[in-house]
């Protein structure tokens, strides 16, 4: 038999002041533009993609206060120089939506910050290993772990999820 053990590293942070900090973004994120992510007309996952519009960057407050003081920290995790931010997008979820298996094969690196999260058990869920997630937490993950959002029971899952390549 062989043994296989599992590498991939996925940091968790605990983000200090989440009270204080999701009030503000929330109030960026309603700023966005948004769209469904899905053809199916019960999914009302509401998104909006940095990519799409360079113009409409409103999330200047999480880069600065959420994202940048943990880089180091990233940087070093992972044994490298430089990250670069590829994409940044906020999604809100209300009962029944989901969003099913899918990497980030674009990037390095992905990240989400869970600024509203009713429920523990509807946190981001990975196929190979199992990482406790609860509101104010940020994670930083190799893209190319799948992942999924189960199907969302009730309450709202608000969170900005962002893909960064290291340099």
């Amino acid at each position: 038999m062989v043994e296989i053990e599992y590498t991939d590293k996925i940091l968790k942070f605990k983000i200090d002041d989440h009270n204080q900090h999701k009030q503000q973004i929330l109030k960026e994120c309603k700023k966005s533009k948004f769209y469904s992510i899905s053809s199916d007309i019960n999914q009302k996952i509401k998104t909006t993609d940095f990519s799409e519009n360079q113009g409409e960057n409103h999330y200047p407050y999480f880069l600065k206060n959420i994202l940048f003081p943990c880089s180091k920290q990233i940087l070093r995790a992972y044994d490298s120089k430089k990250m670069g931010m590829i994409n940044i997008w906020f999604q809100e979820y209300i009962p029944g939506n989901f969003h099913d298996w899918h990497t980030h094969g674009s990037s390095n690196l992905s990240g989400i910050y869970y600024i509203n999260l009713s429920h523990k058990d509807m946190a981001t869920q990975f196929k190979v290993l199992n990482v406790d997630i609860e509101e104010g937490n940020m994670i930083i993950f190799p893209s190319h772990l799948l992942h999924k959002s189960p199907v969302f029971k009730e309450g709202t899952k608000t969170i900005i999820s962002f893909n960064i390549s290291l340099i």
